[in-house]
């Protein structure tokens, strides 16, 4: 009797050249991840089968998580204005 072994498909781990980040053009506030909890976090990030390509800054998604959970949104903590 010859027994067959199923495998499953891993996820597929991001490497830091596929998660897409650009300069950061904007005034850094507190709640921002540094490069350590940026790299942190970037590791255990799984890419999506199939689909278009992601073209979002997933750093800045997470930076927005965290300013919303550190500020909430009072007055003097509001998003600043792009520089001209």
């Amino acid at each position: 009797m010859s027994v067959t072994m199923q495998t499953t498909k891993q996820p597929q781990i991001i490497q830091q050249s596929q998660v897409i980040q650009s300069p950061i053009s904007r005034k850094a506030y507190t709640s921002d991840l540094s490069d350590a909890q940026w790299e942190t976090i970037a590791s255990m990030l799984v890419l999506p089968e199939g689909g278009r390509p992601r073209t979002t800054n997933m750093r800045e998604v997470f930076n927005a998580i965290y300013y919303q959970a550190k500020f909430g949104c009072p007055w003097e903590n509001l998003p600043h204005a792009p520089s001209t």
